[in-house]
């Protein structure tokens, strides 16, 4: 940009690509702060009591705080772009996938009447979520091949890791 605008110009359009970079940012950590605050009251997260806590100012300040303590450490270990951008586009197409396969296996359960219990008015094409399964399977494939890519792949492992044992044995069971 420097060498085809004016100083002046190039030090507004960078301007404008710093304050949309923080309002990302600040997007995500105020949906993360409040996804963590709600999972938390509802004693699915290590340490529940404590970050679904509500200051006298009625907000979960230690939800907020946690979340922008990890964000911080995560972008500073990160330290690199691609690092962050890689894990989001694993992690993006994981949750498309999870949503399709969800989508896949209601379809392969059967349903009660049209009005009452059980009925599932929108319906999934079985041959649409498998191709659609597919075609995610084939993109985190060629996304995950690159040598430089590895590091991604790891920490989305090891993150999705942690979040299955947790899920699996740390969080309390609802009672019977």
């Amino acid at each position: 940009m420097s060498e085809n605008l004016p100083p002046w110009a190039t030090d507004c359009a960078m301007l404008l690509v710093f304050i949309s970079i923080f309002a990302c940012g600040l997007a995500n950590v105020t949906t993360l702060s409040r996804m963590v605050w709600a999972m938390a009251r509802d004693g699915q997260l290590p340490g529940s009591a404590w970050l679904a806590r509500v200051s006298g100012r009625k907000v979960p300040a230690n939800a907020i705080w946690t979340v922008a303590i990890i964000a911080a450490i995560f972008t500073c270990w990160a330290q690199i772009e691609s690092v962050i951008t890689g894990i989001c586009t694993i992690a993006m197409y994981l949750v498309y996938g999870i949503v399709v396969a969800a989508a896949l296996w209601e379809s392969t359960r059967k349903t009660g009447t049209a009005d009452g219990p059980g009925s599932h008015p929108v319906k999934a094409s079985r041959t649409l979520c498998v191709a659609a399964l597919l075609w995610i399977l084939l993109l985190l494939g060629m996304i995950s091949l690159p040598r430089s890519s590895w590091i991604n792949v790891a920490a989305t492992a090891i993150a999705l890791g942690a979040g299955s044992i947790w899920y699996v044995w740390g969080r309390p069971k609802p009672a019977v």
